[in-house]
């Protein structure tokens, strides 16, 4: 099992390290041929030699495919009449209507003067433009490419043309008529965030207030939204034979990861389950960080830029930290009374979920909501009758009823959070670096319980400051060698990484 867990890690780092290179440095396919040739002179002539090459292999394969996803140039950009399909509406600008639109299959960011209606295709004569970078702080030409879009346009006039007629398009316009038709003005947004993931129309403030209090999940579809729809779907089929059983879940989540444009969280989630579904039916099993590690792997086959998006890197995070924390921790738990155990795993898992995050939540966002422990033990048992009577309020639509006053209990519970000034705290210059040292560190710690949990000799030391500002904890093993390396590895890059100031904290 470990030899396993192993090779599907090296396995993703020689794929993450080639989308890396290829996003950074230009690659050729002679590069990608010369690396076949040399697995295969490894495999024949060298046979020790196999991993290295079959890693090289690896990272120039998954260079090669990272270049060839990059949006594809459109030959003639001049005026001309063009038809486009309106995907999705973004926020407007302050002059602009902003849609995601596609022509023959390329992505397209479309500014309007006028509104346009989503689903719809429409006859626009207009020349198309490379997006440009709108100031030197931010990259907004690569973001954006990163998302498939390369190209932009401005029109003040468009020919509509006729609507969408495909199933996912009048599912999306029914779930958002029944929302306008039984909800108050200002559930709504929140209702297409909680459903569809579209948070076009939610309120800033209501954001922000889920961030402070340090529930931001419950506003994006993850693996928590999917499994309670699983483990819904799972109860319904018990009584059905395996076929049944394997077959309308996957079916079910599958149609409701398409309806969201295959989201990565929900795609990680759907896939996860996919696999364990399929391992459970042909009577095999594996470790969970088996099939997160596959899941990862195939979604960044199917899409390498995947690794630059932040709900990608916070969900994944977010799991390892559960699968690799919550087991060891939850040993410790020793109440006897179900109730006081139950609240326990409740903290554990948030508090897990919160570890694994908390290096890309402080460089992302520079936030730390320091009550994340209480504001999700008060909502978690509220959340799956949200979620249920958001789902049944779309068949059923005298829920509206219930589901309004969960959803104010819930914002009661948010506004208290936000209303205590030391809910949350800000935390400035975050580097890449200290990202990586503050993995290094949770990382060691995760080793630290590892080991004692098996009852080998280990130590937790705080030696003297490294710099003026900052103390730093390793570990320091008595009977594994390969753990002295990686200690006095980890104690220069520590030094190297904060031997200046650290983040100011207020």
């Amino acid at each position: 099992m470990k030899r396993q867990s192993n090779n599907l890690i090296l396995l993703l780092l020689f794929q993450i390290s080639g989308i890396l290179i290829a996003h950074h440095y230009p690659f050729a396919m002679p590069n990608l041929l010369f690396a076949f040739c040399i697995l295969l002179l490894s495999f024949y002539i060298f046979p020790e030699l196999f991993w290295m090459a079959f890693g090289f292999f690896v990272v120039a394969l998954s260079a090669h495919h990272t270049k060839d996803s990059y949006p594809k140039e459109i030959a003639h950009t001049s005026e001309q009449w063009r038809v486009f399909f309106i995907e999705e509406e973004q926020k407007k600008t302050a002059k602009f209507y902003k849609y995601k639109a596609t022509f023959e299959q390329h992505q397209i960011l479309l500014f309007s003067k006028i509104p346009l209606v989503k689903n719809a295709f429409y006859l626009v004569k207009s020349h198309l433009s490379e997006v440009e970078n709108f100031n030197s702080t931010f990259d907004y030409k690569t973001y954006l490419a990163k998302k498939g879009i390369r190209y932009q346009l401005w029109i003040t006039t468009a020919h509509y043309l006729y609507s969408s007629k495909k199933l996912k398009s009048r599912v999306k316009s029914q779930l958002q008529t029944i929302s306008k038709n039984h909800l108050p003005e200002h559930l709504y947004g929140f209702t297409q965030t909680l459903l569809l993931g579209d948070k076009k129309d939610l309120d800033p403030l209501v954001l922000s207030k889920f961030q402070y209090a340090g529930i931001a999940h419950m506003l994006a579809i993850s693996g928590m939204h999917i499994g309670l729809l699983f483990i819904m779907l799972e109860r319904i089929t018990l009584w059905f034979n395996k076929e049944i059983q394997l077959i309308l879940p996957l079916s079910i989540l599958w149609s409701y990861a398409a309806l969201l444009g295959f989201s990565p969280s929900a795609s990680r989630a759907v896939l996860g389950i996919s696999i364990w579904l399929f391992l459970k039916y042909i009577h095999k099993w594996t470790s969970p960080i088996h099939i997160l590690l596959l899941t990862a792997f195939s979604s960044l086959c199917f899409n390498p830029y995947l690794i630059f998006d932040v709900g990608f890197q916070f969900s994944y995070s977010a799991v390892l930290g559960i699968l690799l924390f919550y087991p060891l921790l939850n040993k410790r738990v020793l109440f006897e009374n179900r109730i006081l155990k139950n609240i326990a795993q409740i903290i554990l898992i948030s508090f897990c979920a919160q570890l694994g995050v908390l290096p890309l939540s402080l460089y992302y966002f520079h936030l730390f909501p320091s009550l994340f422990l209480v504001s999700n033990l008060l909502t978690s048992p509220l959340f799956p009758i949200i979620l249920f009577t958001a789902i049944g309020m779309s068949i059923f639509p005298n829920l509206a009823s219930l589901y309004i006053r969960s959803v104010e209990l819930l914002f009661q519970v948010v506004n208290w959070f936000d209303s205590q000034c030391w809910s949350y705290f800000y935390v400035f210059q975050v580097s890449k670096l200290h990202v990586l040292g503050m993995y290094i560190i949770i990382y060691q710690a995760y080793l630290y319980l590892l080991f004692q949990s098996k009852n080998e000799i280990y130590s937790l030391y705080i030696p003297k400051k490294i710099g003026p500002w900052y103390q730093y904890f390793y570990l320091k093993c008595k009977q594994k060698p390969l753990l002295y390396i990686i200690r006095g590895a980890i104690t220069l890059l520590i030094t190297v990484l904060f031997s200046e100031r650290l983040p100011l904290i207020y």
